[in-house]
């Protein structure tokens, strides 16, 4: 793959709990590589700031941000099923004390409280926006992601 920068070509990929990421950039002559074991999470950001950073780019650290305090309850007004698009679904669904997305075709993870209504990941920079009707019951589900919103119907 080549960077918007047009200098750094990259590829990633994954198999079997085992995550790599490698870049270099041709115009300064520097390459980068990243392994991991277990959770591949954050990698493919890492690997992409630390080639811009050793190419002389200023960069901004990898962040997360941090969950507000909420009475855990609420998560069940969010669980169910959110049709994105036809064939991309999001599950919501509350574990104990906590709230999970599943996108389709893929793992199940949990999401952190940001604002009422509004959760983010931190195993990807995405955030979903829940929208309630009149009567205060969640009808919708955006889906903030790599400047893109989309906005899902909940499933009846």
């Amino acid at each position: 793959h080549i960077a918007a920068d047009g200098n750094t070509y990259w590829h990633n990929g994954q198999t079997g709990g085992y995550h790599a990421f490698a870049a270099f950039n041709r115009k300064s002559n520097v390459a980068v590589m990243v392994f991991v074991t277990g959770n591949p999470h954050k990698v493919d950001q890492l690997g992409i700031r630390l080639i811009q950073h050793f190419s002389g780019v200023k960069v901004k650290p990898v962040t997360f941000g941090k969950p507000i305090k909420v009475d855990p309850k609420v998560y069940d007004d969010y669980a169910g099923t959110y049709v994105l698009f036809p064939t991309f679904l999001i599950t919501v669904e509350r574990k104990g004390n906590q709230l999970f997305a599943q996108a389709t075709g893929q793992k199940s993870f949990e999401v952190f409280p940001k604002a009422k209504d509004r959760f983010f990941y931190k195993v990807v920079e995405a955030e979903l926006l829940f929208t309630r009707d009149k009567d205060g019951k969640v009808t919708h589900m955006t889906l903030f992601q790599n400047g893109r919103e989309m906005k899902g119907a909940r499933a009846k």
